[in-house]
This record gives C-alpha cells, structure tokens and sequence, in this order.
C-alpha cells in the first residue's frame, strides 16, 4: 500500500532513525494493513479504509517519548496561536473534501477552457474582418458576440456550481480549521501518489501552451508582405487557433491539478505549513517596488505587445518582445536576489 508506506514515511520523518523506531513502524504499517483490509471487507470504499486505518492507528504521538524525539515538541504550534483556526479537521471531513474535489476537478478544467476559448471566435472573426469594413465587419463581429456569450455563460456556470458544490469545506478551504500532523501525513500521501500523473498533464500542458505562440508568429512571419487587407483573415484565425491550444491546455492540466490543490488547503494550517509560512514572512527582503515588478511584469510586457502588434500590424516583428524580455527579468531577479540577500545577512 503505497499509501500507507508514504503516510508512514512522512509521520515517522520526525523521529530518529533507530532500531526502536523502525520496529514500530513495521509494526504500525501491519496493524493500519489489518485495518484496511477489514474495512475494505466491509464494504468501505478504498478512500474509506484509508482514512478508517490512519484514524485507527496513524496518531503516532503517544509513543513519541519511547522514540527519543527531542525535536518534536518544537514542531507543535498551539492552537491559540493560529489566529482564526479553531478546530481540527477530522479525517472523515478530510475525505468528503479530496472526493469532493475529485468529482468536481472537470468541472473546473472545462469551465476554465470554456470562458478562454469563448474568446477565440470573437477575436479571430474581429482581426479576420477588422479592416473590410461595412456590413461584412459588422456581421463578423456580431457573430463573433453570438458564439461568445454562450462559451463564456456556460464556462461561468461551471465554475459556480462547482463552487456550490465546494460550499460546505469553506471553513476548510478559508483556513479556519486546523490541520492535524496525521490529516497533513494522509494528504501528502495522496498527493505523491496523484504526483506522476499531474507531473504528465503538466508537461502536456506546456507543450500546448508553447505551441500556441506558433500560428500567430507564423502567420505574422508568412503574411509580413500581404496587403493588410489579405492578411487579416489569416492573423484572425491563428488569434483563435492560439487560443484554442491555450484552453486545451488548461483542459489538460486542471483537472489534473484537484489532489496537489486539495493537499494546499487541507495542509495549509498544519504546523509545518504555518512555521514554513512564518520563514518565508521573516526571508521576505525585498522592497516593494522590486515586488511590485515581479507582479505586474508580463503583464505589463503583454499589453506592450497587443497594442504594439495591433496598431503596426507587424506581428512578424513584434515577437522579439518576448526573447528580450525574458532575458532582461532573468537578469533583473536574479540581480535583486543578489543584492537583497547579501543585505539580509549583513543584517
């Protein structure tokens, strides 16, 4: 049970590695077999025994005096310390959430893809018929309206209903309830073993959205000495074709995502997550202006571009915008790095 061993794995990282500790791991990972296996027997599902097995026996902190941690204390936050958090998930709470998250990842994939790929006709059909003029640049743009709106109302829909259906994990997904050690431990399980396959729909993804440079900058490239007249239809369809394999790549990707998300907001008041947020809060030297940069930099850079190729209509030449600007954000963060951290431990 790869499950179990990860859950094992990560609870017992806390203790030293020693004989004793080793016995009691094997001894906890064939008591937590037994309990699965008599859950599964009993009609549970696979996710149901998990949880009923670590509830059972995966609180490892009344044997921690015989496993010599002297580091565990450490770890432990109070819970008056943790703000709004008032009470600690249970492990049935935990479960209802990651199925919950499971059964509605599709409706984010392709509420997300509908609302950019509603885009698409009504730009391609507006670059494609922007320069005839009349009644056949009237037509296109409102044909490009008729196809829009409903991509974008049914995308919408999805996203609020999937909402709805997240609606009773707010405190959850608000932070408001604590995260035990053995919640984390279960959810960090689960997400390692979901980890290969959204490392895949993720390099997937990439692809597609790398790709999707390809037709705009080939039709800026092959059209760059058409009247502006002919070569509009063409730069209209590949505004749409770019989006198209953008919004397939988020259909590849989000759904693939539902268990690395359902980890974040079930971990995120753990101890280990809130003394991890505690150490980036303290590292946090940069000033606000070099933040304010690594906020709105592409941002800023895209609007450069739209407008740039919109107004030439040199889209074979404005592409270099994007080559020059990587580079220059690679040199200014790593820069800032340089010089905000030495100053950091001068201090």
């Amino acid at each position: 049970m790869d499950i179990l061993d990860n859950y094992l794995d990560t609870m017992f990282s806390r203790y030293p590695l020693t004989p004793k500790t080793q016995d009691a791991k094997r001894e906890l990972r064939a008591m937590m077999e037994d309990a699965y296996n008599g859950a599964l027997a009993a009609g549970r599902s696979h996710n149901e025994a998990i949880g009923q097995a670590i509830a059972e026996f995966g609180n490892i902190d009344e044997i921690a005096p015989t496993l010599g941690n002297a580091h565990a204390a450490a770890k432990t936050v109070p819970v008056e310390h943790i703000g709004r958090v008032e009470r600690p998930i249970t492990m049935a709470q935990a479960q209802n959430f990651i199925d919950a998250m499971k059964r509605t990842r599709w409706l984010l994939g392709v509420g997300v893809a509908l609302i950019v790929f509603g885009a698409a006709p009504f730009l391609g059909l507006a670059i494609a018929y922007g320069s005839v003029g009349g009644a056949r640049e009237n037509l296109g743009l409102l044909l490009g309206f008729a196809l829009m709106l409903p991509l974008i109302g049914v995308g919408v829909g999805l996203l609020v209903y999937r909402n709805q259906q997240l609606s009773a994990f707010r405190r959850i997904v608000g932070g408001m309830d604590r995260c035990t050690s053995e919640i984390a431990a279960y959810a960090n399980a689960l997400q390692q073993q979901e980890s290969s396959k959204r490392t895949l729909a993720l390099v997937v993804a990439i692809m597609l959205w790398i790709l999707s440079g390809l037709p705009l900058v080939g039709a800026g490239i092959y059209t760059q000495d058409w009247p502006q007249i002919q070569a509009d239809p063409l730069l209209g369809w590949s505004m749409a074709l770019t989006l198209v394999l953008v919004s397939l790549g988020l259909l590849v990707f989000l759904p693939a995502n539902w268990m690395h998300a359902a980890q974040v907001n079930l971990t995120q008041t753990s101890p280990e997550a809130i003394a991890e947020r505690e150490r980036g809060e303290n590292s946090d030297h940069y000033p606000v202006w070099v933040r304010a940069i690594f906020a709105g930099f592409w941002l800023i850079i895209t609007a450069i571009y739209l407008a740039w190729s919109f107004i030439t209509g040199n889209w074979g030449t404005t592409w270099i915008i994007w080559p020059i600007s990587a580079i220059a954000f690679g040199a200014f963060a790593a820069i800032a790095g340089t010089i905000y951290s030495s100053r950091e431990q001068e201090r």
